[in-house]
């Protein structure tokens, strides 16, 4: 496990990051959100040892990440960090030769690495002849050619086509099933929603949350809504049956058809909305209760004083 307990760090006069505290654990991918300016790449330099923390401690299985030989980690940083002129495969063995391994080694693994990511063409392309997905790729193998144990990825996605963002998501996948810690530090939200099962959220250098996203859900269990989709015209009278509060009436997916939208705090009993509506006898095309969308918590936790 990769544990932060308390840590802080301040530049001049500001306080970049505050009494942060979160457990990563070991083969899982962990969700890092924060608006910009956070905190949230400071807390990745801690990580991974570019800067010491002013107060607190990371620990990687009960050891100071300060003691861990370099290999254990691979990043991948959210700007650009490729050597232009350098050939793509002589770009990921250097990296992979930095990160420990022996020469022949790192080329084998750089080559493999390539092939793995569909790098199109002759891999001694020079790497500023390359497209800017393909430099991602680069890049992206450049950080996990010395297989790391814990991967930090930020903004990993940036550039990519939707084809190679697949690319990507599935072998983030694999290299967890695998065993590799994924830290992933997004603003992509949905992506979050599908591959995280925990997360931190960070907010003027102030962890706001940090947990299972099950249970961020739950804490913010008034956006919940309840999604009624009814074939009927926009003035059929049975819209409003009695003892319900008004929904909101969003744009109709079809002809014919009215979707209304009931948000759910405290004191809504969804069971009764639901039987008011198969009390009107209109019919149903749709009934779902939609979980609080991470996009809205974060706002909230973002904003929140």
């Amino acid at each position: 496990m990769l544990r932060l307990d308390g840590i802080a760090r301040r530049f001049g006069d500001r306080q970049a990051v505050v009494d942060a505290s979160f457990a990563v654990s070991e083969g899982s991918v962990f969700g890092l959100l924060g608006p910009n300016g956070a905190g949230k790449t400071t807390t990745i330099r801690m990580v991974l040892g570019m800067l010491g923390p002013d107060a607190g401690s990371i620990t990687w299985h009960g050891r100071p990440v300060s003691g861990e030989p370099r290999s254990t980690f691979g990043y991948m940083p959210e700007e650009r960090g490729v050597y232009p002129r350098m050939p793509a495969d002589e770009h990921v063995a250097l990296f992979g030769e930095l990160y420990g391994l022996d020469r022949t080694t790192a080329r084998a693994r750089a080559s493999t690495w390539l092939e793995r990511l569909e790098l199109p063409g002759d891999h001694d392309a020079r790497v500023d002849t390359l497209s800017k997905g393909n430099q991602q790729k680069v890049q992206f193998a450049s950080a996990v050619a010395h297989d790391p144990k814990v991967l930090v990825l930020d903004e990993p996605f940036s550039g990519l086509d939707p084809v190679n963002q697949v690319l990507f998501e599935r072998t983030m996948l694999e290299l967890a099933e695998a065993g590799t810690t994924v830290l992933l530090s997004t603003h992509d939200l949905d992506r979050v929603e599908l591959f995280c099962r925990e997360v931190a959220m960070i907010a003027s250098g102030t962890v706001r949350f940090a947990g299972g996203v099950d249970e961020l859900r739950a804490r913010h269990d008034d956006l919940r809504r309840l999604v009624v989709e009814v074939v009927a015209e926009p003035d059929d009278p049975r819209l409003g049956f009695a003892d319900a509060p008004a929904p909101v009436r969003e744009e109709p997916p079809a002809a014919g058809v009215q979707r209304l939208v009931w948000e759910l705090p405290p004191g809504v009993d969804p069971d009764a909305l639901v039987a008011g509506v198969v009390g009107t006898g209109l019919g149903l095309r749709r009934l779902e209760i939609v979980e609080a969308p991470l996009r809205e918590i974060f706002l909230r936790e973002a904003t929140a004083s």
